[in-house]
């Protein structure tokens, strides 16, 4: 018996639906497919770009297993940062032996003060205390007071006459540049990962097609 019309549109209804749903599916896969190319195309506009300024900023070479490093570059900034602590404790060793035969101490006036009083004002000066404070606390004069402070950084009148001074090394700025040098450690990581992952999304890529 031939099928009835009612029949056969139930079937084509079906049918229909099924394409709609194959249709939605095809729809998400292509929503899918355009956001990994999207995501593709920012990662190579971006952290390329990135990537590139690093390259050139660091003088960063490759490797024979095809790795980027800019340790070259941060041989040659080791190297330099070793002689200048060469240099820097070279003169801080002359500087003792030259104030003792070119510039000795004891020009001028001889200093008021005892041992123990010139320590115990340079403790309060290093906590913080005034000139003025000092003199309370020591029983010495202002002038003698300004005397001992300025020898210690150098800045009365007979060391800066004649007197040579040590280099002081910034420890805050050590540390600043110690931490700074971890992440340059840090970089050729990161290139590396962004760059294979990069290759990954070009990979997957290519499997949508």
């Amino acid at each position: 018996m031939a099928k009835r019309s009612s029949d056969r549109i139930g079937e084509l209804e079906d049918k229909l639906k099924q394409a709609n749903a194959r249709i939605a599916d095809l729809r998400r896969d292509l929503d899918a497919a355009e956001a990994l190319v999207t995501a593709e195309r920012e990662h190579v506009e971006d952290p390329h770009a990135l990537i590139d300024t690093w390259i050139e900023a660091f003088d960063m070479v490759q490797g024979d297993d095809g790795q980027w490093t800019f340790q070259p570059w941060l041989d040659g900034w080791k190297r330099l940062r070793e002689d200048h602590g060469d240099l820097v404790r070279r003169w801080n060793k002359l500087v003792p032996i030259y104030n003792a035969k070119v510039a000795p101490r004891g020009v001028g006036r001889p200093l008021a003060a005892s041992e123990a009083q010139c320590a115990q004002a340079l403790r309060l000066h290093k906590a913080g205390t005034s000139l003025r404070g000092i003199v309370e606390e020591t029983g010495l004069g202002l002038p003698t007071v300004r005397t001992i402070v300025g020898r210690k950084h150098g800045t009365d009148r007979t060391s800066q006459r004649n007197e040579l001074r040590r280099i002081e090394i910034n420890r805050q700025e050590e540390v600043r540049r110690n931490a700074r040098q971890r992440t340059r450690d840090g970089l050729p990581k990161r290139i590396n990962d962004l760059l294979a992952a990069g290759r990954d999304l070009v990979v997957r890529a290519k499997g949508l097609r």
